[in-house]
């Protein structure tokens, strides 16, 4: 969603929920956070193409996000989760952190019950 959204093949996962992507039989005790925190990487690219649209629009990736994916939005009643878009300045992170991540490919969809 947030990649077709933004156009980008990588959005970041941080936080809590970030350690199901390297451990997907977690215990069920990790697996029920109600939110997830995540930016698309060309977050900043974005921002800057939408302010080019309308100037008089000061649009942020996250803001975004949280519209459409966000706690109390129609995806979140649907799914019973909600995404809250953060950006890179969300966690405090090594500089080298992105040498260190765990790059994974989304095979799943989430399909309504």
């Amino acid at each position: 969603m947030i990649a077709r959204l933004f156009k980008t093949d990588k959005v970041f996962i941080i936080g809590s929920q970030s350690i199901l992507l390297s451990w997907p039989d977690a215990p069920i005790v990790l697996r029920t956070s109600g939110e997830i925190d995540a930016y698309p990487e060309n977050a900043k690219i974005w921002e800057i193409q939408q302010k080019e649209l309308d100037p008089e629009d000061d649009p942020e990736a996250s803001e975004e996000i949280n519209a459409l994916y966000g706690e109390g939005s129609k995806f979140h009643r649907e799914h019973g989760f909600y995404i809250d878009g953060v950006d890179e300045n969300t966690a405090r992170l090594p500089e080298d952190w992105k040498s260190g991540r765990s790059p994974r490919r989304s095979t799943s969809t989430i399909e309504r019950s």
